[in-house]
């Protein structure tokens, strides 16, 4: 098993107005060996002292919930394999949740939350901008067929989020299924799936 190289891939985000919502996004280098089964993310509040783990499979990103705001988090990640054994932590990291003034390096999506969303809730949808841009946030339907245009204008670099109630643009609540949000701003282009139930 060899050893994963670790990096916060986006900064720090605060994703809700309630200081115990924060999140942190993660991110690392694969693991190419044959037998590699998933990744392990510890996470504590004193360094090398880890009260949580999350086993995310084979992603290589993962957002951390339920953090709180302005507390310090510290961060490592390791890699199991199909025999049960699990390699050395990575390198530490450490990041402040709540930190709205931070800027992402390249455009970033996060997967919708809650997914699924079940009726009378709302997804909410988190992206990051390196930079002033003009962009648009829309929601596709499985044919690709635009179905909800979320926000569409200039943007400052950061973080941001948008909900959606499961209506379309003439504000009727859509049928169930996979829908797609999409962020679009020039170039650059991001797609997430996610499921919507009524």
């Amino acid at each position: 098993m060899k050893y994963i190289w670790f990096f916060i891939i986006f900064c720090v985000m605060s994703t809700a107005s309630r200081a115990e919502d924060a999140t942190v996004t993660l991110g690392w280098a694969t693991n190419r060996e044959t037998d590699l089964l998933g990744y392990r993310i510890y996470c504590g509040t004193a360094s090398r002292q880890y009260s949580r783990q999350i086993d995310v499979g084979l992603a290589t990103e993962y957002t951390v919930r339920d953090l709180s705001g302005g507390t310090p988090y510290f961060f490592a990640v390791t890699a199991l394999d199909v025999w049960g054994n699990e390699s050395a932590y990575s390198a530490e990291v450490t990041a402040i949740p709540g930190d709205e003034a931070a800027i992402p390096w390249r455009f970033t999506l996060d997967s919708a939350y809650p997914n699924p969303q079940r009726g009378n809730g709302v997804t909410t949808f988190r992206y990051g901008i390196p930079e002033s841009r003009e962009v648009t946030l829309t929601v596709f339907n499985g044919l690709g067929q635009r179905v909800k245009t979320l926000y569409a204008g200039l943007t400052s670099a950061g973080y941001h989020q948008r909900t959606w109630d499961g209506r379309d643009d003439a504000g009727q609540f859509l049928a169930a299924g996979v829908y797609y949000v999409r962020l679009h701003s020039g170039k650059h282009m991001l797609v997430k799936p996610f499921t919507f139930i009524p």
